[in-house]
């Protein structure tokens, strides 16, 4: 009786895996966004390739997805420009208002400068890894067999991570309510009525950050009962993983991480073992940032205007510094934004 009711437990997180990826995988269609996607693709393909996260400017993979790799490279080193010459001459002249500095020091000029030192070629620009490495055992597979490595990777990485995430959220409602019903009505409410759903049609990295940080909350439930080192030391590994996928996310690490506090606070080795985890993966997160942009805090490659300059937009999706007036995408599930110009016409 008990051996049965064990196989029962082990049968219903695989049989719920099977029904959540097999839906997700129906309704995926093997297509991404027109942006995101391919950019992630394409380093994909370059660590798989090359093993090395930079673009290939003559990928032909951009030429399939109808990607202007080009064009790609154009806006990020604007942005990355635009960084390093608002914060070289902000340092300079703070009095000045973003109006006289563009007069005073015009960017133009120094966008045409900074681009002299950029690889063109093979572009190591602004973005995040974590999901890119992560897809490239996908891309190796394919390759391998001979399959389309592009609709493999948008076809199975977002579904398999969106999967994993719905089985986590089963665990941790089986952990809560030690209910199966529950459990099971979790994980198919989340997966298949949420707004979680329509990105497996994208390679957006916000479900593998997701997953993520449901994951460390899960990690920190198993630590209840358990004395363990392997446990903290995973949540937090679990918790800088979240980050790097999507760095907004760490507006939720202090939440987790204060939870983390109370749920662990009479367990002193788990805690301790935890914050040492978490100063590790903090180091090695402002390692990376520096390594990759110069500045241990900067986790995009660009950086957003003081709160007090008005005149600088402060969202940190898009080409912010540039745009005219900025349009929210109803239809996208992350902002975005286009430059707008009205024309009229003179009589």
């Amino acid at each position: 009786m008990s051996l049965l009711f064990e196989k029962k437990k082990i049968l219903l997180p695989v049989m719920l895996f099977v029904l959540l990826f097999s839906a997700f995988l129906l309704t995926s269609g093997g297509h991404g966004d027109p942006f995101d996607g391919p950019s992630y693709f394409i380093i994909t393909e370059g660590i798989a390739e090359r093993g090395t996260p930079t673009m290939d400017v003559n990928s032909p993979a951009a030429d399939k997805m109808g990607f202007d790799i080009e064009k790609y490279i154009e806006i990020r080193t604007s942005l990355q420009a635009y960084q390093y010459w608002y914060t070289e001459y902000r340092a300079l002249s703070p009095e000045m208002t973003i109006s006289e500095l563009i007069t005073n020091y015009p960017f133009g000029e120094y966008l045409k400068d900074y681009r002299t030192t950029v690889d063109q070629e093979y572009f190591y620009g602004p973005g995040y890894l974590l999901l890119p490495i992560l897809a490239t055992p996908i891309y190796v597979v394919a390759d391998f067999f001979n399959v389309s490595t592009i609709d493999s990777v948008f076809l199975l990485f977002n579904t398999l991570v969106l999967t994993f995430t719905c089985i986590i959220l089963y665990f941790i409602s089986r952990n809560l309510f030690s209910s199966e019903r529950i459990a099971v009505s979790t994980a198919i409410i989340f997966g298949l009525t949420s707004f979680i759903w329509p990105y497996i049609t994208s390679l957006y990295s916000n479900p593998l950050a997701l997953m993520f940080m449901v994951f460390s909350i899960y990690l920190i439930l198993l630590q209840k009962n358990k004395i363990s080192i392997v446990l903290p030391l995973l949540t937090s590994v679990s918790i800088g993983a979240m980050v790097l996928a999507h760095p907004q996310f760490i507006m939720f690490a202090p939440f987790i991480f204060i939870y983390s506090l109370f749920e662990l606070r009479k367990k002193k080795k788990n805690l301790i073992f935890f914050i040492i985890g978490i100063l590790l993966i903090a180091s090695l997160q402002a390692y990376i940032n520096y390594d990759r942009y110069g500045d241990p805090l900067n986790f995009l490659g660009w950086q957003n205007a003081p709160e007090t300059d008005t005149s600088q937009p402060r969202s940190i999706e898009g080409v912010y510094g540039l745009s005219l007036i900025h349009i929210s995408e109803p239809t996208r599930r992350t902002p975005i934004s286009y430059a707008v110009f009205c024309l009229k016409k003179l009589r």
